[in-house]
Protein backbone atom coordinates (compact mmCIF):
# COMPACT_ATOMS: atom_id res chain seq x y z
CA UNK A 1 0.00 0.00 0.00
CA UNK A 2 1.09 3.57 -1.07
CA UNK A 3 1.73 5.95 1.32
CA UNK A 4 -0.01 9.48 0.83
CA UNK A 5 3.28 12.27 1.02
CA UNK A 6 1.23 15.56 2.12
CA UNK A 7 3.30 18.66 2.04
CA UNK A 8 3.23 20.31 5.27
CA UNK A 9 1.13 23.63 5.37
CA UNK A 10 3.45 26.58 6.64
CA UNK A 11 1.40 28.72 8.96
CA UNK A 12 1.31 32.33 7.72
CA UNK A 13 3.59 34.55 10.30
CA UNK A 14 1.85 36.46 12.36
CA UNK A 15 4.15 39.62 12.14
CA UNK A 16 3.05 41.70 9.36
CA UNK A 17 5.79 42.70 6.69
CA UNK A 18 6.61 46.60 7.08
CA UNK A 19 8.20 48.66 4.63
CA UNK A 20 11.44 49.94 4.41
CA UNK A 21 10.14 53.80 5.09
CA UNK A 22 7.98 52.42 7.84
CA UNK A 23 11.41 50.66 9.22
CA UNK A 24 12.87 54.20 9.32
CA UNK A 25 9.81 55.86 10.27
CA UNK A 26 9.88 53.63 13.01
CA UNK A 27 13.29 54.01 13.95
CA UNK A 28 13.41 57.74 14.40
CA UNK A 29 10.41 57.89 16.34
CA UNK A 30 12.16 55.19 18.35
CA UNK A 31 15.41 56.72 18.63
CA UNK A 32 14.00 60.48 18.83
CA UNK A 33 14.81 63.30 16.61
CA UNK A 34 18.61 64.10 16.19
CA UNK A 35 20.45 66.85 17.37
CA UNK A 36 19.24 70.05 15.19
CA UNK A 37 22.27 71.07 13.03
CA UNK A 38 23.43 74.90 12.83
CA UNK A 39 22.40 76.06 10.01
CA UNK A 40 22.88 79.31 7.75
CA UNK A 41 19.79 80.77 9.54
CA UNK A 42 20.96 80.10 12.85
CA UNK A 43 22.48 83.00 14.97
CA UNK A 44 25.88 81.61 15.59
CA UNK A 45 26.47 81.13 11.85
CA UNK A 46 25.70 84.74 11.22
CA UNK A 47 27.98 85.86 13.96
CA UNK A 48 29.60 89.50 12.68
CA UNK A 49 28.08 89.16 9.13
CA UNK A 50 26.06 91.97 9.73
CA UNK A 51 28.99 94.71 9.99
CA UNK A 52 31.04 92.40 7.67
CA UNK A 53 27.92 92.96 5.04
CA UNK A 54 27.22 96.85 5.75
CA UNK A 55 31.24 97.57 5.28
CA UNK A 56 30.96 95.78 2.09
CA UNK A 57 27.80 97.35 1.40
CA UNK A 58 29.50 100.59 1.84
CA UNK A 59 32.19 99.84 -0.79
CA UNK A 60 30.12 98.07 -3.41
CA UNK A 61 27.39 100.44 -3.42
CA UNK A 62 29.62 103.53 -3.36
CA UNK A 63 31.58 101.73 -6.47
CA UNK A 64 28.59 100.03 -8.35
CA UNK A 65 25.62 101.95 -7.17
CA UNK A 66 22.57 99.84 -6.03
CA UNK A 67 21.77 98.59 -9.48
CA UNK A 68 25.27 97.17 -9.84
CA UNK A 69 25.22 95.16 -6.53
CA UNK A 70 23.76 91.73 -6.58
CA UNK A 71 23.28 90.49 -3.05
CA UNK A 72 25.43 87.18 -4.13
CA UNK A 73 28.49 89.53 -5.16
CA UNK A 74 28.04 91.38 -1.91
CA UNK A 75 27.82 88.29 0.42
CA UNK A 76 31.02 86.91 -1.20
CA UNK A 77 32.31 89.69 -0.50
CA UNK A 78 32.06 89.79 2.86
CA UNK A 79 32.52 86.35 3.75
CA UNK A 80 28.77 85.76 4.58
CA UNK A 81 26.03 83.20 3.75
CA UNK A 82 23.63 84.54 1.33
CA UNK A 83 20.61 84.10 3.43
CA UNK A 84 22.41 86.44 6.33
CA UNK A 85 21.26 89.15 4.10
CA UNK A 86 17.31 88.13 4.83
CA UNK A 87 18.11 87.75 8.42
CA UNK A 88 19.58 90.63 9.25
CA UNK A 89 18.02 93.20 6.94
CA UNK A 90 15.23 91.89 5.17
CA UNK A 91 15.39 93.08 1.61
CA UNK A 92 18.67 94.48 -0.25
CA UNK A 93 16.60 97.63 -0.47
CA UNK A 94 17.00 97.33 3.66
CA UNK A 95 20.34 97.00 3.60
CA UNK A 96 21.09 99.89 1.34
CA UNK A 97 19.17 102.04 3.81
CA UNK A 98 20.54 100.84 6.52
CA UNK A 99 23.99 101.62 4.67
CA UNK A 100 23.36 105.44 3.86
CA UNK A 101 21.96 105.76 7.34
CA UNK A 102 25.10 104.27 8.86
CA UNK A 103 26.87 107.11 6.46
CA UNK A 104 24.73 110.40 7.47
CA UNK A 105 25.22 108.97 11.51
CA UNK A 106 28.76 108.73 11.32
CA UNK A 107 28.47 112.04 9.77
CA UNK A 108 26.64 113.36 12.28
CA UNK A 109 28.85 112.21 14.86
CA UNK A 110 31.84 114.02 13.42
CA UNK A 111 29.73 117.69 12.28
CA UNK A 112 27.30 117.86 15.07
CA UNK A 113 29.23 119.88 17.40
CA UNK A 114 30.27 122.45 14.63
CA UNK A 115 26.43 122.06 13.44
CA UNK A 116 24.75 122.84 16.37
CA UNK A 117 27.42 125.69 17.07
CA UNK A 118 26.25 127.60 13.86
CA UNK A 119 22.60 126.50 14.64
CA UNK A 120 22.58 128.71 17.68
CA UNK A 121 24.60 131.50 16.24
CA UNK A 122 21.77 131.69 13.52
CA UNK A 123 19.39 132.17 16.35
CA UNK A 124 21.39 134.62 18.38
CA UNK A 125 24.96 136.22 16.78
CA UNK A 126 24.97 139.74 15.42
CA UNK A 127 25.11 140.60 11.81
CA UNK A 128 29.13 141.64 11.96
CA UNK A 129 29.67 137.92 13.24
CA UNK A 130 27.17 136.03 10.33
CA UNK A 131 30.48 135.60 8.47
CA UNK A 132 32.55 134.15 10.56
CA UNK A 133 29.92 131.76 11.77
CA UNK A 134 29.74 130.33 8.27
CA UNK A 135 33.36 130.57 7.47
CA UNK A 136 33.59 127.90 10.31
CA UNK A 137 31.40 125.88 10.11
CA UNK A 138 32.65 125.43 5.95
CA UNK A 139 35.94 124.76 7.22
CA UNK A 140 34.62 121.63 9.27
CA UNK A 141 32.94 120.66 7.03
CA UNK A 142 35.78 120.60 4.40
CA UNK A 143 38.07 118.50 7.54
CA UNK A 144 35.31 115.97 8.18
CA UNK A 145 34.01 115.49 4.41
CA UNK A 146 37.26 116.21 2.17
CA UNK A 147 40.23 115.80 4.42
CA UNK A 148 39.76 113.31 6.93
CA UNK A 149 41.24 109.72 6.17
CA UNK A 150 37.88 107.72 6.99
CA UNK A 151 36.24 110.32 4.55
CA UNK A 152 37.31 107.74 1.44
CA UNK A 153 35.12 105.03 2.74
CA UNK A 154 32.13 106.70 2.54
CA UNK A 155 32.84 109.13 0.17
CA UNK A 156 31.59 107.74 -3.40
CA UNK A 157 28.35 106.37 -1.50
CA UNK A 158 27.50 109.98 -0.50
CA UNK A 159 28.45 111.18 -3.41
CA UNK A 160 26.16 108.94 -5.51
CA UNK A 161 23.57 109.80 -3.43
CA UNK A 162 23.89 113.37 -3.47
CA UNK A 163 24.37 113.32 -7.56
CA UNK A 164 20.83 110.72 -7.89
CA UNK A 165 18.94 110.97 -4.27
CA UNK A 166 17.21 107.47 -3.23
CA UNK A 167 14.09 107.31 -0.59
CA UNK A 168 17.13 106.10 1.51
CA UNK A 169 18.19 110.11 1.85
CA UNK A 170 15.49 111.70 1.12
CA UNK A 171 13.65 110.13 3.98
CA UNK A 172 16.07 111.55 6.25
CA UNK A 173 15.00 115.24 6.19
CA UNK A 174 16.72 115.84 9.81
CA UNK A 175 20.30 114.46 8.81
CA UNK A 176 23.32 116.69 9.60
CA UNK A 177 23.43 117.62 5.88
CA UNK A 178 19.87 119.54 5.79
CA UNK A 179 20.70 121.10 9.57
CA UNK A 180 23.91 122.69 7.93
CA UNK A 181 21.86 124.06 4.76
CA UNK A 182 19.11 125.40 7.31
CA UNK A 183 22.34 126.87 10.07
CA UNK A 184 23.78 129.00 6.69
CA UNK A 185 20.62 130.47 5.62
CA UNK A 186 19.96 131.83 9.27
CA UNK A 187 23.37 132.48 9.14
CA UNK A 188 22.61 134.51 5.75
CA UNK A 189 19.31 135.85 7.13
CA UNK A 190 21.39 137.52 10.32
CA UNK A 191 23.85 138.70 8.64
CA UNK A 192 22.04 140.14 5.51
CA UNK A 193 18.51 140.96 6.59
CA UNK A 194 17.12 138.58 3.64
CA UNK A 195 13.94 136.92 4.09
CA UNK A 196 14.82 133.63 5.94
CA UNK A 197 12.59 131.34 3.06
CA UNK A 198 13.37 133.03 0.67
CA UNK A 199 14.62 131.29 -2.70
CA UNK A 200 17.60 133.45 -3.08
CA UNK A 201 18.58 132.35 0.61
CA UNK A 202 18.33 128.81 0.27
CA UNK A 203 20.05 128.55 -3.39
CA UNK A 204 23.07 131.06 -2.04
CA UNK A 205 23.09 128.49 0.85
CA UNK A 206 23.86 125.55 -1.25
CA UNK A 207 26.37 127.82 -3.29
CA UNK A 208 28.35 128.05 -0.16
CA UNK A 209 28.29 124.18 0.81
CA UNK A 210 29.01 123.47 -2.89
CA UNK A 211 32.82 125.48 -2.81
CA UNK A 212 33.30 122.59 -0.11
CA UNK A 213 31.71 119.60 -1.44
CA UNK A 214 33.39 120.08 -4.92
CA UNK A 215 36.47 119.36 -3.18
CA UNK A 216 35.08 115.96 -2.64
CA UNK A 217 33.79 115.34 -5.51
CA UNK A 218 36.98 115.94 -7.83
CA UNK A 219 39.55 115.61 -5.26
CA UNK A 220 41.43 113.22 -7.16
CA UNK A 221 42.19 115.90 -10.02
CA UNK A 222 42.81 118.31 -7.24
CA UNK A 223 45.20 115.82 -5.91
CA UNK A 224 46.76 115.17 -9.03
CA UNK A 225 46.85 118.63 -10.82
CA UNK A 226 48.65 120.63 -7.52
CA UNK A 227 51.05 117.79 -7.22
CA UNK A 228 49.49 116.27 -3.48
CA UNK A 229 50.23 112.59 -2.62
CA UNK A 230 47.30 112.96 -0.20
CA UNK A 231 45.16 115.68 1.79
CA UNK A 232 46.35 116.58 5.31
CA UNK A 233 46.25 119.61 7.40
CA UNK A 234 48.54 121.72 5.31
CA UNK A 235 46.43 121.20 2.31
CA UNK A 236 43.50 122.03 4.32
CA UNK A 237 44.75 125.16 5.43
CA UNK A 238 45.58 126.05 1.70
CA UNK A 239 42.01 124.86 0.86
CA UNK A 240 40.20 127.25 3.40
CA UNK A 241 41.97 130.14 1.51
CA UNK A 242 39.91 129.11 -1.65
CA UNK A 243 36.45 129.24 0.03
CA UNK A 244 34.67 132.97 -0.80
CA UNK A 245 31.52 133.70 1.97
CA UNK A 246 29.90 136.63 0.44
CA UNK A 247 27.04 137.94 2.26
Amino acid sequence: MTKRITTPTVKASATKRTSPVAASKASVKKIGRPAAKTTATSPSHHAGARERLLAAALAEFGTRGFDGTTARHLSAIADAPLSAIPYHFGTMESLYRETVAQVLRLMGERLGPAVSIAEQAAISCKASQAKAAIQALLYEIMRVVVVSEESTQWAKLLMREMQTPSLAIVSLQEDIMFRAHRAICGLIHRGTGKDLGSTDVALQAFALLGQVIVFRHIQPIVRLRMGWPRMGDYELELLKKAIRVEL
